[in-house]
């Protein structure tokens, strides 16, 4: 039987419940008939027009209530409401028909009798419907996954409701921080404080979380799912919306927590639409990275006259094409792709005069620490001559704006990588300083973000994936994490902001200790932490030491720190470097380089005094 139950479908199901209310709407009229008539013995054709109007009432009431897109397998309190709005909605039409209309054989108490015990009767049946497969199913309760519906309200409800009809999932009950709900049902599954959690995890072994609160914003949702991961769950959530009746509470709109909902900041940023004019041509080198390909997407949405994507990855223009090809982009907007390096000056100046860009949004860079102690040579070239050609080439078509995007590992430099963004900041400085030409000159420097091609993010999450060892450097370090979408949108704001060659800090909020890091990733991606009090555990951590040019933590700024006009952004004042100082120091590094000459080149950065 509860094969055949099984293989049904929807539809099927569906009519086999019509046809079920069909012969209780005749067995509701013909008691209905009895009552009235006081007497069993009635000839019911005599009665006909009786069983048509009620016939035609159950179908326009139960179509118009929608009775038919509810779940049939579970009979609940939702449900009932809906029948008692059906019932009340018939006696009405019932009596009003008879009323307006002279039709012989349905007399007028029949649209109050007929109403009330189909309802009755249709309860009963459900109710019985639902005990006999609850019944037939539990052998397989042993085999289902036990969880918790973090949510006792409108979103909760939806969700038990579809979660009911699948043969995997048991739901043991509803926590809700409503202290007024707790120990109330809900649908008949009982509503839990939050502080009994961790007893019901323990006993009824859970093994899912459910966040089923649609409205609730980013910060009471980090709150929630910080709260919820010492309990080493696997913990999903559905996205926040607004306008949450229209949301399908099936599994699909679940995910699993991710960085941003544990460490994301409540920050709504709305990009002046006026920072770039429609008349303008953009250039963004780096286009293909991380930030280049976000900054890209934002700025055609601002509607530029032109944007020139420059990158010497096919692979990363290809994807980012791709993904630009996704947007929906205005026709008048000309995209241009350009693959080449920053390295060769002659196509820089060709393309420069050729297409005239107003704004440079520079953030093509060698960015990986480790990589780069052993390639100083390619550091160098890319990330300091590289900057050098774009100065030279801006100047010589009058560039407007001219963003260099930094790093706060410029900031007390420890790596090539580190000296070579700060050495880049005091060329830029210096040159804006020495030539005061029109170009407005604007240095960018924030920490990791989130998801980018050198964050330790998808690191983790591979070594999770994999359930290899997570490996940290050290317990103590420290990093700042910013969206990949934020921190795009401030360097965009910053053309709001009057330069003059300024060092600009984006708000990173705290730092963020990497092993708390590495731990809440391993929670909730459904595992727990392997050590020597949880031997049995699923994902270890070693520490595998600090490596060439790291440091336990990052700063954002050595100097002085001052508020601009936009809170999120701030004007760092750092030591400045004469022009004359600078073409020494690059007139050093380029006849090392010319000799290829690495320990030349190391301590000739090693020698500079950077803050």
């Amino acid at each position: 039987m509860n094969k055949i139950i099984n293989i049904l479908s929807r539809t099927q199901k569906k009519i086999i419940i019509f046809f079920g209310d069909f012969f209780l709407n005749i067995i509701a009229t013909i008691i209905a008939l009895i009552l009235r008539l006081e007497k069993i013995n009635i000839n019911f054709f005599d009665y006909i027009s009786s069983f048509i109007l009620a016939f035609s009432v159950f179908i326009i009431t139960f179509y118009f209530f929608k009775i038919y897109r509810n779940i049939f397998r579970f009979f609940n309190f939702e449900l009932i409401k809906y029948f008692l709005y059906s019932s009340i909605v018939s006696i009405i039409i019932f009596y009003l028909l008879i009323e307006l209309v002279d039709i012989r054989g349905a007399p007028r108490s029949i649209a109050i009798l007929q109403p009330i015990i189909f309802f009755i009767l249709v309860c009963i049946f459900r109710t019985f419907v639902s005990y006999i497969i609850l019944f037939l199913n539990k052998d397989n309760l042993k085999s289902k996954i036990n969880i918790l519906i973090y949510g006792a309200g409108y979103g909760g409800n939806e969700f038990l409701n579809y979660i009911n009809q699948k043969n995997n999932y048991k739901v043991f009950g509803f926590i809700d921080d409503n202290p007024k709900k707790t120990g109330s049902y809900l649908n008949g599954v009982k509503i839990f404080n939050y502080k009994k959690i961790e007893d019901l995890i323990i006993k009824n072994k859970i093994e899912k979380i459910f966040i089923s609160i649609p409205s609730l914003d980013k910060e009471k949702r980090k709150k929630i799912i910080n709260n919820l991961l010492k309990f080493d769950i696997e913990i999903l959530s559905l996205p926040f919306t607004e306008n949450f009746e229209k949301l399908n509470f099936d599994l699909d709109n679940y995910t699993k927590i991710n960085f941003e909902d544990i460490f994301g900041r409540n920050i709504k940023l709305e990009i002046n639409s006026q920072l770039i004019p429609s008349n303008r041509s953009i250039i963004i080198t780096g286009s293909g990275g991380s930030i280049g390909s976000e900054l890209a997407i934002q700025i055609i949405n601002l509607k530029p006259k032109r944007i020139i994507l420059l990158d010497n990855s096919e692979f990363n223009m290809y994807n980012l094409q791709k993904k630009i090809q996704r947007q929906n982009i205005s026709e008048d907007i000309e995209i241009i792709y350009l693959l080449t390096s920053i390295l060769d000056k002659n196509q820089l100046d060709f393309y420069f005069k050729k297409y005239k860009p107003n704004y440079l949004f520079h953030t093509a860079a060698y960015k990986h620490v480790n990589i780069l102690e052993t390639s100083v040579i390619q550091a160098i070239n890319t990330n300091i001559f590289g900057t050098l050609n774009l100065l030279n080439v801006s100047k010589d078509v009058g560039l407007e704006k001219f963003v260099f995007v930094s790093t706060d590992k410029a900031v007390k430099p420890s790596s090539i990588m580190g000296k070579t963004k700060r050495l880049s900041e005091i060329i830029i400085q210096s040159y804006s300083n020495k030539f005061n030409n029109k170009t407005r000159y604007s240095i960018v420097r924030f920490g990791n973000v989130v998801g980018s091609s050198g964050s330790v993010i998808p690191l983790f999450l591979s070594q999770i994936k994999n359930k290899e060892p997570i490996t940290i450097t050290d317990p103590n370090v420290e990093r700042y994490f910013m969206s990949i979408s934020e921190a795009a949108s401030l360097i965009i704001e910053t053309l709001n902001l009057k330069s003059d060659a300024s060092i600009y800090v984006l708000e990173m909020g705290e730092r963020i200790k990497i092993l708390d890091l590495a731990k809440k990733l391993i929670n909730i991606s459904g595992y727990s932490i392997k050590n020597e009090n949880n031997p049995n555990g699923d994902i270890e951590i070693k520490y595998i030491g600090l490596q060439p040019g790291e440091k336990i933590f990052e700063e954002l700024y050595s100097g002085e720190l001052i508020k601009t006009e936009n809170k999120n952004i701030y004007l760092c004042k750092e030591k400045l470097f004469s022009y004359n100082d600078v073409t020494q120091i690059l007139n050093q590094l380029d006849a090392a380089l010319r000799a290829y000459d690495s320990d030349k080149l190391f301590k000739i950065l090693n020698q500079i005094k950077y803050n």
